[in-house]
This record gives structure tokens, sequence and C-alpha cells, in this order.
């Protein structure tokens, strides 16, 4: 259920609370996102590599959030705008998916875009 095939060692920490943080990391190719994560069909652009990722969830093992940061090959602000109409947003990348709220934000600095999601 938490192996990554595509490169970027998957990491599970329980903490003592019982809630559990699963991540992953690839500086080379692209993490694929884990089978945890498929009902919530969060949307990836074509142009993303998923560098890295963290999924919080409960006790219960029910997503709380969800942090992905991807490297961008194109221009940023128009994954941006890709990302206001899947949301339905006119001026920020921010809405509701799946009963979570989501934010996407791109650092033209470091060409990173971040998509983050937390439960409602």
């Amino acid at each position: 259920m938490y192996i990554d095939f595509t490169g970027g060692e998957v990491d599970k920490t329980v903490y003592d609370d019982g809630t559990v943080r699963i991540s992953a990391q690839s500086d080379l190719g692209s993490c694929k996102l884990p089978k945890i994560l498929d009902a919530l069909n969060i949307p990836i652009h074509d142009e993303l590599k998923i560098r890295n990722y963290n999924v919080y969830l409960d006790k219960d093992e029910n997503i709380n959030s969800v942090e992905i940061y991807c490297l961008a090959d194109k221009d940023g602000n128009e994954i941006i705008e890709w990302y206001k109409e899947k949301l339905n947003s006119t001026n920020d990348a921010k809405g509701i998916w799946n009963n979570f709220e989501m934010d996407v934000s791109f650092n033209k600095f470091s060409n990173l875009v971040s998509i983050v999601l937390k439960k409602q």
C-alpha cells in the first residue's frame, strides 16, 4: 500500500498519538503518489514532476492533510491558471476539492508548485 516503484523511498512515521505521516522524496525522477490518495483524485498538471510529498493520517488512517511539492517544467503562472479552472476560482488557486480545502501556489525562485489539501 505504501510502496513506490518509481524512485523515492517511502517513509512511514507513526507518532505517539497514533497519527501517521507517509512521505517520499525523489531528486531525480518523479514520485508516484501513494494508493491511499487515489480516492481524492488530486489533479496533477502534466508538466509537473512530483519531487516530494507528505500525507498526514489520523489514528484511524483517515487523511487529515496532504502536501505535494512539484517541479514545474513550464511557466508556473500557466499552471496556476490551470488549477484556478479546476477549482472554479477567479482570484487564486484555492478552493474545495473532494471535501478538502486545496491551495496551490508557485514559487518562481525555486520553480516549485505547492499543492496543499486540508480536511475541512
